[in-house]
Order: C-alpha cells, then structure tokens, then sequence
C-alpha cells in the first residue's frame, strides 16, 4: 500500500512538472513570437504614399489587429454613433405587412490605432473594399428583418473615412425587408407603426455602446414620406436604453443576482406569472426607428364606403313600389343584396386576422339592412295577399296593427296556386271589389246627407260615432300592407343614420 502511494505521489509530481514546463514553454513561444514582430514591423513611410499604402502601414499585424475593437478609455465601452439616409420605402400588403427599405448607413467611431497626424500631412484617407476589410468595424444587423443585403453594381457600396485624429467613418447602402405587426382593427382608417431595429452583433455593453448621431440621425428624401398606399407621419428615433426606460420592452429591468450589470433576466410571453426563466440574456446596443404610418382611405372610402350607402338606399326603393308589383320588389332587393356582396372582394386585399374588424361590422350592418329590407316586402306580400275584409283594431298603432297582421287564424287566400298578381281572374275580382266598395261609399253618403236633414239623426250619429270610436277601429289587409310600407319608409332611414353616427363615432375616436 505505501509502494502504490509513492509511484501515485511521483505520477502527480512529474505531470504538475510537465504542465508548470508546457504553460512555461507557451509564454516564452508568445514572448518571442511578440518580440520578433516588434523587430520586424517596417517603419511607417509616408512619402508618396497613397491611402492604401498608408492605411496597410497603419493595420499591418505587427501594429494592428483588426479583431480587436479599440479601447480609448480601459474599462469604458465604445461608443458608436449612427446615422441613416433613407431614399427608398416601399410597403405591400400581403399575408403580413412587408416594409421594405433602401438606405445608408453610417457609423461614426475613434480608434486611436489608425491616427496618422504625427506623420503625414494628409487631411482624409478614403478607400473602399480592399481598406474597408484591413479596419475593425462593428457588427451591426436588424433583429425584425426579414432579408437584407449590401447594394452595389459591381462591388458592394461600401466606402471607410479616417480622419487625422482616427475618426473612422463607416458607410454602407442596405437593401432590407421588415415584417410589421400590423393593427388591422380600423381598415381602412388606421394607422401602422414599423420598426427598424438594429443591433449589435458581437459586443454586448460593457464593450460597444450604440448611439443616435445627436443632430438629424435620419435624413429622407422628399419624396419618401408619400407613400402608394400610406403616408409617413411621423419618425422617432430611440436606442434600447429608451425601451428598457419606459418598460415597453419584454426584458425585465431588475437584474438577479444570477445576471451581471450586463445582462437581463427575461420573461416569457407565455409566462403570466412573472417569474420569468432561470436564465440571463446578455444586454446588446439596439437602435430603433420608429415609422409611423396613416393609410390613405380615399380609395375604399370612395370605392366600397359610398357604393355601399348606395346600395342600402336602393334597397328602400321596395317600401314605394305597389304590394302588387311583386316581380318589381324581388328584383330589386335582390339586386342590391347581390351587389353589396360583389363590394366585399375588398376584404381579399386584407390580411387574413381572426379578430373583427370594424370593416367587417359595417359589412354585416349593411347587408343587415339590405336583408331587413327584403324581408319587409315578404310580410307585407303575405299581408297583402289575404282576402279582403275589415278587420278590427283597438287603436290605429303599430303595436295592434302588426299584432293584427300576424294572426295565426285561418284566412282564405285570394288565389294559392299562382303568385302572379296579374293573372286576369285577379285582376276582374279586384275590378268587382273596388266597384263595390264605391257603390257603397256613395250608398252611404247619400243616406248621411238625408239623415243631416233631422238633428235627431244628426245626434244618433254623432253618438254613433263616439261609440265606433270607443269600440276600436277597422283596416283592410291592403290598408295594413300600404300602412307597414309607409312607417318602412321613416323607421329603416332613421336606423341607418344611428347606425352611420355610431360607426363613425367608433372609427375616429
């Protein structure tokens, strides 16, 4: 058992010695690789020199590593500043709302490495994609595209600025495609807030810190702000600092004891507790745009909104036509119904949502209306094709008159094998009835005015008259149907009126 100790003892010895050699072997390869490098780093040359030549002097390896961000102050982030020149806005509707943009991006950093004032008396290195790649550059990308990529005919618009002091000024033209949470609640009369956020790819803020270029950190064209469809409002620029201020963002502003100063604790949207993952997510520099859009309604206004009103009132038509004219009605209702619904294929230019629309609400009220309207003529039909005869009412109101004319008693039709009001039996009996009914109105007043001669009679009347009065009143079916046509013609308006007055009091408010 001591053999075994011993030989494990020694084992552990010799290998805590091989390692103490391997580490020490490793420093002194890095010591001496430094040490040569430092021997064989060519002196800086500037005359006659071009910018590439200088600009390869300043990042040669021995000098500069272009892995490495620059640290001006030990301890403190970089900043870098951005701004952006958007010539170009395009947004389609399809399945979602695509918001695509054309700009130039530029970046605005100081990296002390590529100063050149003590040297040369150039005022500006400029160069394109052979110095572009010699120069450490942040890795900025947007988080809600979609696709991206560099623009360029032959070679990518990419164009770097060192200034004497080591001003470095990045600029590069971007083609991107967002997606946009689209609020459809109000089409065609909402508005749509887009954002373009970009965000730091490597670093996270204890090392590179974006930020807004202080004056005019986005210029447009002036043609951009007009869109086909929609018109640009209003821009603002933010930095997530801004977000995590306001609390809009879902990445919880209190840090656990798990997280460092640089990162956050994150809640799931899922999760309604509040307590979130046992997890830290790593805090990185964004900067948002804001775009913020009101959609031109002219064209649906003017298109299906005014069509539609049309439409409803047409059907209205039907409550001035004659009972008898039943060919007349039908053609009508059904016409109106049928064109409304050839004004709904604006919905296929919608995205497809689940939630209801106020667009969709005034789509069923108008075709509420068109269908009332149809189903008014056939009560007032079923109530016109009933036999002719008085019948008795307690008071001449729409409550007893529409109690009247839903009677469920039996009464013999005027002709139930045809529906054809102009067959000529119909037309002879009609002929028979209203010469009838003349006869006995003149029948009656003559008898009222021999009757005037006595004043015994005149009272008898009179009192007579009291007593019908008393007793009720009598209308014939016809007199119903006419009187239900009449009240249509107030009652169906004044409700599409507080319909109107209520949709758009919802709409813009």
């Amino acid at each position: 058992l001591c053999e075994d100790t011993l030989i494990e003892s020694a084992m552990l010895l010799t290998f805590t010695s091989n390692m103490k050699f391997f580490q020490f072997s490793i420093v002194v390869l890095l010591s001496l690789s430094a040490i040569g490098n430092a021997l064989n780093c060519p002196p800086l040359e500037v005359n006659g020199s071009s910018h590439y030549e200088l600009v390869s002097q300043l990042t040669h390896r021995c000098r500069y590593d272009p892995q490495v961000r620059p640290v001006l102050v030990r301890g403190e982030p970089l900043a870098v500043r951005a701004r952006l020149f958007i010539y170009h806005l395009q947004m389609k509707h399809s399945t979602a709302l695509q918001f695509k943009v054309q700009m130039l991006v530029q970046l605005r950093w100081k990296d002390d490495r590529l100063a050149y004032s003590n040297f040369s008396q150039m005022t500006e290195l400029i160069g394109q994609r052979p110095i572009v790649d010699m120069v450490w550059r942040p890795h900025i990308f947007g988080s809600n595209e979609h696709e991206s990529s560099l623009m360029g005919l032959t070679f990518t618009d990419q164009v770097i600025s060192i200034t004497p002091h080591g001003d470095v000024v990045y600029s590069a033209r971007f083609h991107t495609k967002l997606r946009c949470e689209t609020e459809e609640g109000k089409f065609p009369f909402d508005y749509q807030t887009c954002h373009l956020i970009m965000n730091n790819w490597r670093y996270n803020l204890s090392y590179v810190v974006l930020q807004w270029e202080s004056s005019k950190p986005v210029l447009m064209t002036p043609d951009v702000s007009s869109l086909t469809e929609f018109d640009l409002i209003r821009l603002e620029t933010i930095t997530s600092m801004d977000i995590e201020g306001r609390g809009d963002s879902f990445l919880l502003s209190t840090i656990s004891e798990e997280c460092d100063g640089w990162s956050h604790r994150y809640q799931s949207y899922n999760d309604s507790a509040g307590d979130g993952y046992n997890s830290c997510v790593i805090r990185k520099s964004s900067l948002i745009v804001v775009f913020n859009f009101a959609r031109k309604f002219g064209f649906y206004f003017w298109d299906y909104y005014v069509p539609s009103v049309l439409l409803v009132v047409t059907s209205w038509g039907t409550f001035w036509v004659d009972p008898e004219v039943v060919p007349c009605r039908v053609w009508l209702a059904t016409c109106t119904m049928l064109g409304f619904f050839g004004l709904g294929v604006m919905n296929d230019a919608m995205p497809k949502l689940t939630q209801l629309k106020l667009n969709d609400i005034w789509f069923i009220g108008c075709n509420l209306f068109i269908f009332l309207s149809l189903a008014e003529f056939a009560f007032v039909n079923i109530v016109h094709r009933q036999e002719t005869k008085h019948i008795p009412l307690k008071r001449a109101s729409s409550k007893y008159i529409l109690k009247s004319s839903l009677r469920t008693e039996s009464v013999p039709w005027k002709r139930k094998s045809s529906s054809c009001p102009s067959s000529p039996e119909l037309r002879r009996q009609r002929k028979t009835a209203l010469a009838a009914k003349r006869r006995q109105q003149k029948s009656v007043a003559f008898d009222l005015a021999m009757e005037d001669l006595n004043i015994d009679v005149r009272m008898r009347r009179q009192l007579s008259r009291r007593r019908q009065a008393f007793a009720g009143t009598h209308m014939t079916n016809i007199e119903m149907a006419n009187w239900i046509d009449r009240r249509s013609r107030i009652l169906f308006p004044v409700a599409f009126i507080i319909f109107n007055l209520l949709f758009w009091s919802a709409m813009f408010i």
